[in-house]
């Protein structure tokens, strides 16, 4: 019987010691199943937010790309609005060059018509003039003979 309480004591320290070991691996194995598990949920998170970072990425470029779009286009009118400007003064400038040069036609037309019958009022004066002269003159010789 003693024998007998001595190898149920050594069978149970054994079975003790591997209860122990196989508590131990599994414990182990339990530890890192967890670890691979974290380490899975964490790269899943993680490329979840890489996800939405480079979605938040692609907004901000796109609003960029628009505002600066619109500033550009923006600039294009103003130097089309200029480039208008600039056609419309040159070409009121040639108007104004050509109507100021079609009044001096005018003008000299009318300044030159108006001495050609100034001239005439004068020659016809003149001739007036030296015929009452001539008469006169003729006039003092028959009274002189």
């Amino acid at each position: 019987a003693r024998r007998h309480r001595a190898a149920l004591k050594l069978q149970a320290g054994a079975r003790g010691r591997l209860v122990r070991s196989r508590v131990k691996r599994w414990h182990m194995a339990s530890v890192i199943v967890q670890a691979q598990v974290r380490r899975a949920m964490a790269q899943a998170q993680a490329a979840a937010t890489r996800r939405r970072v480079l979605r938040l990425q692609a907004l901000a470029r796109r609003w960029l790309a628009c505002q600066q779009l619109a500033r550009r286009h923006r600039a294009a009118l103003k130097l089309q609005a200029g480039a208008r400007g600039r056609l419309v003064r040159s070409r009121v400038k040639r108007w104004h060059m050509a109507s100021v040069i079609v009044q001096a036609q005018v003008r000299r037309a009318m300044a030159q018509a108006q001495a050609a019958a100034t001239r005439r009022r004068v020659l016809r004066l003149q001739a007036l003039a030296r015929r009452w002269l001539a008469c006169q003159q003729l006039a003092r010789r028959h009274r002189a003979a």
